[in-house]
C-alpha cells in the first residue's frame, strides 16, 4: 500500500514539466560527465603498472592533461546544464516550436 502510493507520487512528479526538463537536460550533458569521469579515473587509478606505462607513453605531463580535461568537462557541464535545462523547459512550455529558429543561436 505504501509502496504503491510512493510509486504513484513518483509518477506524478515525473510527468511534471519542470522535472521532465531537468531530466532531459541532465541526459543531454551526460557525455561531458563521462569524459571527465574517465580522465579522473585515469589520474587516480591505483595500479602502479598503469601509472608507469602512461608516464612512459605520454611523458610526465599526462597527469596535467587529464586534470585539464576534468576541469574543462566539469565547468562545461555546469554551463551546458543551464542551457539544456532552459531549452528543454522552453520546449515543454511550447515556446520553441518546430521550424522556429533558436533564440539562443539567432541572437534575438
Amino acid at each position: 500500500m505504501i509502496i504503491m502510493n510512493f510509486i504513484l507520487f513518483l509518477d506524478m512528479m515525473a510527468q511534471q514539466r519542470h522535472f521532465a526538463a531537468i531530466r532531459k537536460g541532465m541526459l543531454t550533458t551526460m557525455p561531458a560527465l563521462v569524459i571527465g569521469s574517465l580522465a579522473l579515473m585515469c589520474i587516480h587509478l591505483p595500479v602502479a603498472a598503469f601509472q608507469q606505462s602512461m608516464s612512459l607513453l605520454f611523458g610526465s605531463s599526462w597527469l596535467v592533461l587529464c586534470q585539464v580535461i576534468v576541469n574543462i568537462s566539469t565547468q562545461l557541464m555546469s554551463l551546458l546544464l543551464v542551457i539544456t535545462i532552459s531549452y528543454c523547459l522552453a520546449q515543454e512550455h511550447r515556446v520553441v516550436r518546430q521550424g522556429q529558429s533558436n533564440p539562443l543561436i539567432n541572437g534575438q
